[in-house]
Protein backbone atom coordinates (compact mmCIF):
# COMPACT_ATOMS: atom_id res chain seq x y z
CA UNK A 1 0.00 0.00 0.00
CA UNK A 2 1.25 3.30 -0.97
CA UNK A 3 0.49 6.63 0.88
CA UNK A 4 1.03 9.96 -0.42
CA UNK A 5 0.17 13.10 -1.15
CA UNK A 6 -1.24 14.31 -4.63
CA UNK A 7 0.99 13.97 -7.17
CA UNK A 8 2.12 11.61 -10.54
CA UNK A 9 2.95 9.23 -8.02
CA UNK A 10 -0.73 8.71 -6.88
CA UNK A 11 -2.16 8.86 -10.53
CA UNK A 12 0.34 6.02 -11.32
CA UNK A 13 -0.53 3.68 -8.59
CA UNK A 14 -4.05 4.24 -9.02
CA UNK A 15 -3.94 3.69 -12.69
CA UNK A 16 -2.26 0.29 -12.16
CA UNK A 17 -4.99 -0.70 -9.23
CA UNK A 18 -2.15 -0.25 -6.25
CA UNK A 19 -3.96 0.22 -3.42
CA UNK A 20 -3.14 4.12 -2.50
CA UNK A 21 -4.10 6.53 0.03
CA UNK A 22 -4.12 9.49 -1.25
CA UNK A 23 -3.24 12.58 1.41
CA UNK A 24 -5.00 15.53 0.41
CA UNK A 25 -4.72 19.40 1.21
CA UNK A 26 -8.39 21.50 2.69
CA UNK A 27 -8.19 23.11 -0.84
CA UNK A 28 -8.01 20.82 -3.41
CA UNK A 29 -8.27 20.09 -6.84
CA UNK A 30 -12.29 19.56 -8.55
CA UNK A 31 -10.80 15.67 -9.47
CA UNK A 32 -10.57 14.93 -6.00
CA UNK A 33 -14.38 15.63 -5.85
CA UNK A 34 -14.88 16.76 -2.22
CA UNK A 35 -17.41 14.68 -1.07
CA UNK A 36 -16.17 11.53 -1.60
CA UNK A 37 -13.32 9.75 0.13
CA UNK A 38 -13.07 7.24 -2.79
CA UNK A 39 -12.21 7.90 -6.53
CA UNK A 40 -14.08 7.70 -9.37
CA UNK A 41 -11.23 6.87 -11.93
CA UNK A 42 -8.90 4.71 -8.94
CA UNK A 43 -10.87 2.59 -7.81
CA UNK A 44 -7.69 1.23 -5.38
CA UNK A 45 -7.66 4.88 -3.52
CA UNK A 46 -8.95 5.96 -0.66
CA UNK A 47 -8.79 9.84 0.03
CA UNK A 48 -7.79 11.01 3.57
CA UNK A 49 -8.14 15.50 3.28
CA UNK A 50 -7.98 17.89 5.73
CA UNK A 51 -10.63 19.39 7.25
CA UNK A 52 -9.07 22.68 7.52
CA UNK A 53 -6.26 24.64 5.84
CA UNK A 54 -2.99 23.51 6.45
CA UNK A 55 -4.55 20.73 9.16
CA UNK A 56 -2.27 17.46 8.54
CA UNK A 57 -2.31 15.98 11.96
CA UNK A 58 -5.84 15.09 11.88
CA UNK A 59 -5.19 13.85 8.18
CA UNK A 60 -2.18 11.55 9.74
CA UNK A 61 -4.26 10.58 12.86
CA UNK A 62 -7.55 9.16 10.47
CA UNK A 63 -4.19 7.34 8.34
CA UNK A 64 -2.77 5.75 11.97
CA UNK A 65 -6.24 4.90 12.88
CA UNK A 66 -7.30 2.83 9.84
CA UNK A 67 -3.89 1.51 9.31
CA UNK A 68 -4.11 0.27 12.80
CA UNK A 69 -7.33 -1.01 12.05
CA UNK A 70 -6.30 -3.09 8.65
CA UNK A 71 -2.93 -4.25 10.37
CA UNK A 72 -5.37 -6.20 13.38
CA UNK A 73 -7.73 -7.32 10.48
CA UNK A 74 -4.61 -8.65 8.86
CA UNK A 75 -3.28 -10.40 11.87
CA UNK A 76 -6.30 -11.75 12.99
CA UNK A 77 -6.60 -15.76 13.70
CA UNK A 78 -8.89 -16.22 10.93
CA UNK A 79 -6.96 -14.29 8.31
CA UNK A 80 -3.93 -15.71 9.36
CA UNK A 81 -5.17 -19.37 8.65
CA UNK A 82 -6.28 -17.83 4.94
CA UNK A 83 -2.74 -16.42 3.81
CA UNK A 84 -1.16 -19.53 5.41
Amino acid sequence: MLNHADSAVCHLAGALGKPIWLLNRFHTCARWNVLRTDSPWYASMRIFRQTEPGDWRSVIAEVARDLRQRAQAFSSPDKKKKHS
